[in-house]
């Protein structure tokens, strides 16, 4: 059964997860090529810490970009 969703989050220590299975930057692309390959419509929700430095989220938001991917959500909290 393809994946319906993927989340990407990126916690306060920077650490990167794919669907709760920490990975490094360096594989998110791939993995998300692979994910897409059996739902094109494959949506991705983005959570990022809000004490990350930006550069931080832009190099993961560039690394879902490359996919590409059309249906791209951030997702925030409320306090």
């Amino acid at each position: 059964m393809p994946t319906e969703v993927a989340t990407v989050a990126i916690d306060q220590a920077g650490h990167i997860y794919l669907n709760d299975e920490r990975i490094e930057l360096a594989s998110l692309e791939e993995k998300l090529r692979i994910f897409k390959l059996a739902n094109p419509a494959l949506p991705v929700i983005l959570r990022a810490d809000r004490t990350l430095a930006y550069d931080q989220v832009v190099k993961v938001l560039d690394s879902i970009k490359r996919v590409p991917v059309e249906n791209l959500a951030l997702a925030t909290e409320v306090q």
